[in-house]
């Protein structure tokens, strides 16, 4: 199988790059694989709103090969859990976040308890599928109903 490694274009504070197997369409990784421009986005957000993540609980949902959560991580929240439905890509997801110790990769479908308080829920374009829309908003009405997040 050719891996390919992505480099997101937005520098952590620090200079450095953060890299990530993502192979696209290949596979059974469906959407999955590929970084889509809102991931890249999400990861300019974060750099500009929240340059430290210092003790912050992030969930981020739908996940894929993880790297918006992984950037999160490395702008050091104390804690990220990686999630997704598929097996294939949380087993991608779980190889790019090898050596984070504040991360953890999960399956989790949507509309089943979260398990966890998070202080911020992230998620890149993830309402694409208009069947899935009930049980998002059931997994964030639940996450604000435990107290939080924060934001979304």
């Amino acid at each position: 199988m050719l891996l390919l490694a992505f480099v997101l274009p937005t520098l952590l504070p620090w200079g450095e790059e953060v890299s990530i197997e993502a192979p696209g369409w290949t596979g059974t990784y469906g959407t999955g694989g590929r970084v889509w421009p809102a991931a890249e986005s999400l990861c300019r957000h974060l750099l500009i709103e929240e340059p430290s993540m210092a003790g912050e609980e992030v969930l981020e949902l739908g996940a894929g090969h993880g790297a918006v959560g992984i950037f999160a991580a490395k702008l050091g929240a104390e804690r990220v859990e990686i999630t997704d439905r598929s097996e294939e890509v949380l087993n991608l997801a779980r190889r790019n976040a090898a050596g984070l110790a504040n991360v953890r990769v999960r399956r989790y479908r949507w509309g089943e308890p979260v398990g966890f308080c998070p202080s911020l829920v992230l998620g890149s374009d993830i309402t694409y599928d208009i069947e899935s829309h009930e049980a998002l908003c059931w997994t964030l009405g639940e996450v604000v109903l435990r107290g939080g997040p924060r934001e979304l």
